[in-house]
């Protein structure tokens, strides 16, 4: 379940940014913004256009401008990963640890209290932190299992 409140500000605030910046406010970006909220996870840009292909008839060209857009706005955060498409989340959606299997792409966020507990108590001169997001590499336990499944 998406959290409402959370959306509706930053609907309000895409707003704020889109009259800012002298940009049209238009059916197609609020489409593109409402679809991409309802994601309770990472998506890609085929996942987006997957759930905005069953309504309305928008361009590939369209909705990869509006992310740019969302990303600027910082509604969303663009994640690139190794070898892999990019992925979108929201901004509001907390610091993640994401791993990553270098195997079959799965992406898993987990947070850990002693990681969040050193960001937090730790002092950095100069630097305010806002979020972050640490990427961990490796192979997932369903992958390692098929490869020690495989050797014997």
């Amino acid at each position: 379940m998406t959290d409402l409140a959370g959306n509706q500000a930053l609907v309000k605030q895409f707003n704020a940014y889109i009259e800012q910046n002298g940009l049209r406010k238009t059916t197609e970006r609020s489409i593109v913004l409402n679809k991409a909220l309802a994601f309770n996870k990472h998506f890609s840009v085929d996942d987006l256009m997957g759930a905005i292909k069953v309504e309305y008839p928008l361009s590939l060209a369209t909705v990869y401008n509006t992310l740019e857009l969302l990303v600027k706005a910082k509604i969303l955060k663009k994640l690139v990963f190794d070898n892999m498409p990019a992925l979108y989340e929201r901004v509001n959606s907390g610091t993640n640890i994401h791993l990553i299997c270098t195997e079959c792409n799965k992406i898993k966020d987990v947070k850990d209290q002693n990681f969040i507990r050193f960001m937090t108590t730790s002092k950095f001169p100069a630097f305010k932190q806002s979020s972050y997001s640490l990427y961990v590499y490796g192979i997932c336990n369903a992958c390692a299992r098929k490869r020690r499944k495989n050797k014997a």
